[in-house]
């Protein structure tokens, strides 16, 4: 079988498995998935869904990050990037996330809403530094 077909068979379980409430068999999957094809953005995005309902929220926002570097103009990944960072109190990286989000779908209610909080939040950290 080649690494491709690996990967794929790989993700498709670990996908279902994530889905299925094994979030560590899913997780364990993916990311070996994403070790033999990196090339795949669908693998990061699942994979760094995947750790975020495992509450490992920083690895989850790196996965999400690889999948946006290889496809740019996933408005779902910018959307849940922005609501990772916006609970991880990364406001700054939250409310960038949220305007690339926006900018690639205007019309978007949801990510206009957390921009809002993300910059309400912004702010009133600087103040408190002030």
């Amino acid at each position: 079988m080649s690494p491709e077909d690996r990967a794929g068979h790989l993700a498709r379980y670990g996908w279902q498995a994530a889905q299925a409430n094994d979030l560590e068999g899913g997780v364990i999957a993916l990311r070996e998935a994403t070790a033999l094809v990196p090339s795949v953005a669908d693998y990061w995005s699942a994979y760094g869904i995947a750790l975020a309902k495992t509450f490992r929220l920083a690895e989850a926002v790196d996965a999400l990050r690889r999948c946006l570097s290889l496809d740019p103009a996933n408005v779902q990944i910018w959307c849940i990037v922005g609501e990772i960072s916006l609970d991880r109190g990364d406001y700054n990286g939250a409310a960038v996330a949220l305007k690339r989000c926006l900018e690639l779908d205007p019309n978007a209610t949801h990510p206009s809403g957390l921009r809002a909080r993300a910059l309400i939040k912004r702010g009133e950290r600087q103040l408190r530094k002030k």
